[in-house]
């Protein structure tokens, strides 16, 4: 490992552990695996993955850096960088997440918070399914759109149905 990558590493960590105060979470890293996973729809990963995290031995990948900077409710270049001390330019910051949803969303989100581990393992397995059925079923309606292929014949047409000009 280079020399650069473990003192990135180890300003990562250090950033993370602060963060983790500040939110009043202790720094275990059970608890950076289990909340991570829980968010996470991907392949969770391993207590010891998280221990490395806390202790500065290796870095997330960005798109777990970004789920780890969710869960903390920071953004990741700050996670990854350090605070930024500028200003938000004109008082515009992005915006939240939950900013977006409903009321009907807010209370399923909060009822789905409620669940078991597991069951929160299935929900997310479901939808993840569920989402491939409904991309699935676009790309099969896709290629039975008429004109797809480009030709007088995929309209349906006879060439004697078609006006002549």
């Amino acid at each position: 490992m280079s020399q650069h990558l473990s003192t990135e590493s180890q300003q990562f960590a250090q950033r993370l552990r602060t963060v983790m105060q500040a939110a009043g979470l202790p720094l275990s890293p059970t608890l950076v695996a289990h909340q991570f996973n829980l968010l996470y729809w991907g392949e969770g990963v391993t207590v010891h993955a998280a221990r490395n995290w806390l202790n500065g031995i290796s870095l997330p990948k960005p798109d777990k850096l970004r789920v780890l900077a969710h869960w903390l409710q920071v953004k990741p270049q700050d996670l990854l960088f350090g605070l930024d001390p500028k200003p938000a330019i004109m008082g515009v910051e992005e915006p939240s997440v939950h900013e977006a949803l409903s009321l009907a969303d807010e209370f399923m989100l909060e009822r789905y918070r409620e669940l078991s581990y597991e069951y929160q393992r299935m929900v997310k397995e479901l939808v993840a399914a569920l989402h491939l059925m409904m991309l699935q079923d676009k790309s099969v309606v896709r290629s039975n759109v008429p004109y797809a292929s480009g030709t007088p014949h995929a309209t349906g047409l006879a060439s004697s149905d078609r006006q002549t000009e």
